[in-house]
């Protein structure tokens, strides 16, 4: 799944990734796919400590790199919502004001 997230503040669009198998998904902040090692050394890092402790302030532990992160089976979609919800805030903390659009 392709996701921008903009910076109200700055108009800042920042490029992101989430891709997944079962219960497994990762957070990569590029603009291009992600495939295989090579695409996965070239996304921004710059974003990943900030956004990792910004989510633990709110409650949601994550991966320290934002990948192999997991949704447990008694989850609800409440709690998938309020996840995605945490990263949005978490980058407003970060770089001001955000929203986040998905493409699929």
């Amino acid at each position: 799944m392709a996701c921008m997230i903009c910076s109200n503040k700055t108009n800042k669009q920042i490029p992101a990734r989430v891709i997944g198998v079962g219960s497994l998904f990762g957070i990569h902040f590029t603009g291009e796919e992600v495939a295989d090692y090579p695409a996965l050394t070239r996304t921004d890092k710059n974003f990943i400590p900030a956004v990792f402790l910004a989510l633990l302030k709110q409650g949601y532990f994550s991966s320290h790199v934002l990948c192999m992160n997991t949704v447990s089976l008694p989850m609800e979609i409440n709690h998938v919502n309020g996840f995605i919800e945490a990263v949005g805030h978490a980058l407003e903390h970060i770089s001001g004001r955000v929203t986040i659009s998905v493409r699929s």
